[in-house]
């Protein structure tokens, strides 16, 4: 059986791990490679075609019991093949009979020494179990085009649902009860081991349940369980058949529980080592950190000093000095600007007036201011 998939279900029930059929040739998860049946069947062609006979012998009561199937898990191909089984089965049951009968007919003779002949019950379970198989079979009819019919609208409808999902039992309810019976009187068994586990380790824990899936419960118990309590009630060949089928209903249903248990696990053991490589990274990095400290310690006494930074003045600054120097050269020119008119007298009342005459700027303070500018873009 090739690896499960996790998918989710359309129903309210958890999510669940859907498997693929079995096949021969695929490759199992690396809990299935260790040891168990999946190894045993791996390597064996024997039981590879026992499981493929069992998985035959389960279609008719899977699409029963069951609803919600995956497109590619029941296909018209598996509903033909379920036909056929009923076919074969009620042929078988009608030559048994009238073989049988015969018999009788042959040895009546032998009065009471006839092992061929048949009492009031027999001849009635007989004809119960004909009549069994023509409802199994018109059952079976009807809910597989049922189920046909459901998967061509989900692909219409755009339901999306894993296609290799093997359905959801209609006994739910039945595992249910029989679920809640079976932990209710394990809880004195169960609450004994939990008081003899470390008072650290328990803490903040509750009574662990004997069972706590109940698709999985109901798919490897009450399944099987109901068909072979199903067997006592007829005769011949359906009964024999009915046995046979609650037996592949039951190994059918270990195998794929156990390997949605396998690649669960797998999915704990990868959890853990991905915690365990994580902690002994951080450890690589903490003995490391040190080393690095060290290094950098070693590599600054290696480096020589280097000289500060030059601050260079700012231009605004340059632009302010420079005028200073130049406040006494213009003094020096507006002065006789103001003198070279006449003055008015100080006694009159007649305002004082002055005449301010442009400075003209000489070649020379023009040329310093440039080679001021200059060198301090220099500077920079």
């Amino acid at each position: 059986m090739p690896k499960p998939i996790y998918s989710p279900h359309l129903s309210n029930m958890m999510p669940k791990l859907i498997t693929r059929p079995y096949g021969h040739e695929t490759e199992f998860g690396k809990s299935g490679n260790v040891a168990g049946i999946n190894q045993w069947a791996r390597n064996s062609r024997i039981v590879g075609f026992l499981m493929l006979i069992f998985g035959w012998f389960t279609i008719p009561f899977e699409v029963i019991f069951r609803r919600d199937f995956g497109q590619r898990w029941f296909t018209v191909m598996h509903f033909c093949a379920g036909i056929v089984l009923i076919i074969i089965v009620s042929t078988l049951q009608f030559t048994w009979v009238s073989i049988t009968n015969f018999l009788q007919e042959v040895f009546s003779w032998l009065g009471p020494f006839n092992i061929f002949e048949k009492d009031h019950a027999s001849i009635l379970s007989d004809r119960n179990s004909d009549e069994a198989i023509g409802i199994l079979f018109m059952l079976y009819w009807f809910m597989g085009m049922y189920h046909l019919f459901k998967i061509r609208w989900r692909n219409q409808a755009n339901v999306p649902l894993h296609s290799f999902d093997d359905g959801t039992s209609r006994l739910l309810w039945f595992g249910k009860i029989n679920k809640w019976f079976i932990n209710v009187s394990y809880i004195p068994v169960t609450a004994i081991y939990w008081l003899c586990l470390p008072y650290r380790q328990r803490k903040g824990t509750k009574i662990p349940k004997v069972i706590t899936d109940t698709g999985a419960f109901t798919n490897t118990v009450i399944e099987p369980m109901v068909v072979f309590m199903i067997a006592f009630e007829f005769s011949g060949v359906f009964r024999v058949w009915l046995f046979l089928s609650s037996f592949a209903l039951f190994i059918t249903a270990q195998l794929k529980e156990m390997t949605r248990h396998n690649k669960m696990l797998d999915f704990q053991d990868s959890k853990i080592e991905a915690q365990i490589m994580r902690e002994h990274r951080a450890m690589q990095v903490e003995q490391q950190a040190p080393k690095s400290k060290t290094m950098d310690k070693t590599k600054k006494t290696e480096i020589a000093p280097t000289a500060p930074p030059v601050k260079h003045p700012p231009l605004n600054q340059i632009i302010e000095q420079w005028q200073k120097e130049r406040q006494p050269e213009i003094q020096t020119d507006v002065l006789p600007a103001l003198t070279s008119k006449d003055e008015v007298p100080r006694s009159s009342e007649a305002p004082r007036t002055y005449i301010v005459q442009p400075v003209p700027v000489t070649a020379n303070a023009f040329s310093k201011m440039v080679r001021d500018v200059i060198e301090w873009f220099k500077r920079l």
